[in-house]
């Protein structure tokens, strides 16, 4: 990775935090979302899918903890919390909120299963029960 994407990806993640975050949860953004561009950039098989959007969900909960620490713990802070989320995936890796939620679905999906996903395309993955 380069310094400068990785400063890009720090100076994202503040920006979008603003008053709700710690040097740390700036720190594992920006490295989730490094992640995230080498995964997007690997083959991207049906296993990268499933770590894809596991990554966007790690993002999700850093941002969730964040804002309710400094929030409280109600709709309205968990929904802008899920807003800031969309918002740094947007920013920092380009990332449409319906994309990452479609990755976050995947995730949720087979991240926990035996099957084979190496032989499966996308469609299959979000067709899937």
């Amino acid at each position: 990775m380069y310094e400068s994407e990785n400063k890009k990806f720090l100076d994202v993640a503040q920006e979008v935090m603003g008053e709700a975050h710690t040097p740390e949860t700036i720190t594992a953004l920006a490295k989730h979302a490094a992640e995230l561009v080498a995964l997007r950039g690997s083959s991207a098989g049906a296993p990268d899918l499933v770590s894809i959007g596991t990554r966007i969900s790690e993002c999700l909960y850093l941002i969730k903890d964040a804002v309710v620490a400094t929030a409280g713990d109600t709709l309205e802070s968990r929904k802008e919390a899920a807003a800031m989320c969309f918002s740094f995936l947007a920013k920092a890796v380009e990332m449409p909120r319906s994309v990452a939620r479609q990755y976050m679905r995947i995730a949720e999906r087979f991240k926990d299963t035996d099957l084979d996903l190496s032989a499966m395309t996308v469609l299959d993955l979000l067709s899937r029960p």
